[in-house]
């Protein structure tokens, strides 16, 4: 496509263009609609969006990136387009117009018009790179025409997983993943990827909690320097799940991702100091969370029986400061039971993203049943003591557990009677005859000051973000 807006220019070149170039002719020229292709301009700023007009952006260049849009581009690559004089003063390459052709409009005005153009077209998902060997144009990425025309590698578009668990797992993979791909993640926890090159895409959901977050992110807090970014039209997306998957989680999601990866670098992104507190004291406390359930996604099934939350609450709150974590809310999210007595409370989803995950990382130990603090504790090194409650299809040990995981400072306590079922509704067993015993084990583990776990912590020394290959 060759477009020039002026009527003039077609006056003086409209016979070589007609000899030397095949493709389609446009204009914005009044004075040739019906003689070649026509286009209505209209004097607005950035990007338009009626596939029936362009906007002028005052010369003809920002006309043909606007024409490229409404044509379907997703990637548009600018050469000559420099908005300055040459060396010898020349308002062009190849010097100054003849013909009685204007050669200089105001060039400053014509790059300053290009912000808001590149603004709505990152919006929308389009790729714009400025090759022009040298340009007055700063709002585009710049790059060698070589580089331009090879971008590297492949793009992908995913549909990530809502839940943080799911994306603390989902991190792993997707680290892999970028080896190979220029990777675009639809996910409602951008935070979880602030350090990986990894573009962030806000996704559309009404889950309480992952909205939250992304209202979070969309005001500019705990955001961890992520923005959300439009992927490029072209791309088609790709959800992630392990529903439905054999074997563990992280085997489903790297069947799923085409990653084969004997090891994975299983770690949390960096965090912020916890949030300070004055009912903290300075000696090591205990992260417990209670049993829960959601009405937007019930799952009472998997809750391990609450009585031993609060029993684990009592034993542990005489020898550490003991936190529970939550994010309840009335006829939304409520408790199974009571509470467990603890010494300090989060449950009203108070802590940010960053907040809560730093608290963990801090943490001596972590308390609770099957869901984030699983994989959250895991990446963080920080010891576990997991108790089980049903629904062992999807949540059993041979589920959320991998051979790529190492999970040495996890104590695992099932009930006798462990039921196997796929029914997230079903009444399971959940009756743990030996719990007494493995609690005080686990709690002499944590008091022994010979443990790794105790001295890496010792004097309340944060260790956040602390990074494991496995």
């Amino acid at each position: 496509m060759l477009y020039a807006q002026d009527a003039r220019w077609w006056a003086v070149y409209a016979a070589e263009a007609a000899r030397g170039f095949a493709g389609e002719r446009w204009t914005a020229a009044p004075a040739l609609k019906g003689l070649i292709n026509w286009v209505e301009v209209i004097d607005a700023p950035g990007l338009s969006t009626n596939a029936a007009r362009i906007h002028s952006g005052l010369h003809s260049g920002y006309q043909a990136i606007g024409l490229a849009y409404l044509w379907g581009a997703s990637r548009i690559i600018l050469l000559g387009y420099d908005l300055q004089r040459g060396a010898a003063g020349e308002s062009h390459f190849h010097g100054d117009h003849a013909g009685g052709l204007p050669n200089l409009g105001t060039m400053g005005e014509w790059a300053r018009r290009m912000v808001p153009l590149a603004q709505d077209l990152r919006r929308r998902g389009v790729e714009v790179v400025n090759a022009s060997r040298r340009s007055a144009i700063t709002c585009f990425e710049r790059a060698p025409i070589e580089k331009a025309l090879n971008p590297g590698k492949p793009a992908i578009l995913l549909h990530g997983m809502l839940g943080l668990g799911d994306n603390i797992y989902q991190r792993a993979v997707i680290r892999e993943l970028t080896a190979t791909r220029e990777v675009w993640l639809a996910t409602p926890w951008p935070q979880l990827y602030a350090d990986l090159p990894v573009r962030c895409v806000k996704p559309e959901t009404r889950l309480r909690t992952q909205a939250k977050n992304i209202a979070r992110v969309d005001a500019g807090g705990d955001a961890c320097g992520h923005a959300w970014a439009s992927p490029p039209r072209t791309l088609r997306p790709q959800r992630v799940t392990y529903a439905g998957a054999g074997g563990t989680m992280l085997a489903a999601l790297c069947a799923a991702l085409g990653v084969a990866a004997d090891r994975l670098t299983f770690d949390l992104p960096p965090l912020p100091p916890p949030l300070p507190s004055p009912d903290r004291p300075r000696r090591p406390y205990i992260v417990i969370r209670p049993a829960t359930i959601r009405s937007e996604w019930p799952a009472a099934a998997r809750n391990p029986a609450p009585e031993y939350l609060a029993r684990a609450a009592d034993v542990l709150r005489e020898h550490f400061h003991l936190v529970s974590v939550a994010d309840l809310a009335r006829d939304v999210e409520w408790p199974v039971g009571p509470l467990p007595v603890a010494d300090e409370t989060f449950h009203g989803g108070e802590l940010a993203i960053g907040q809560l995950l730093a608290l963990v990382a801090g943490a001596a130990g972590v308390v609770g049943g099957v869901g984030w603090i699983v994989p959250a504790a895991i990446a963080a090194r920080v010891p576990l003591f997991l108790i089980f409650g049903g629904w062992g299809k999807d949540n059993g040990p041979q589920r959320i557990f991998d051979p790529r995981l190492d999970t040495a400072l996890v104590e695992s306590v099932l009930p006798q009677r462990f039921c196997r079922c796929g029914d997230r509704d079903h009444r399971c067993d959940k009756t743990i005859d030996d719990f007494e015993p493995r609690l005080q084990h686990w709690l002499l583990g944590l008091l022994a000051r010979g443990s790794p776990a105790m001295a890496a912590r010792a004097g309340h020394r944060l260790v956040s973000g602390q990074r494991a290959a496995v």
